[in-house]
């Protein structure tokens, strides 16, 4: 059963860096769905206490809502921080790595 959506992520981008470390866009894409999913339910990840006060915040209004995810892509790698940002009125998400 699909959970309940806090907000519409709207559509979706994923960064040329995510693609690259992922080594291709279906594979980026088995990454990013499952992580979408928590992002719109609420589920911000990693992302300290301010982001997630703030993203709260902003549910109802026009703001960006930020979550921060530690993934490995192999069994023995270590974690990668990946990023979701649905940008200001909810309309795109993008899934980046920090800085891009």
């Amino acid at each position: 059963m699909a959970q309940n959506h806090l907000f519409d992520c709207g559509a979706v981008f994923v960064s040329k860096g995510i693609v690259h470390l992922c080594g291709s866009p279906a594979a980026a894409h088995e990454i990013f769905a499952p992580l979408l999913e928590r992002h719109c339910c609420g589920d911000f990840g990693v992302a300290g206490e301010e982001i997630v006060e703030t993203n709260l915040a902003v549910l109802a209004h026009e703001g960006e809502i930020r979550s921060t995810y530690l993934v490995s892509l192999a069994e023995d790698d270590q974690p990668i921080l990946m990023m979701l940002t649905t940008v200001v009125g909810h309309h795109t998400t993008r899934f980046h790595l920090p800085g891009e």
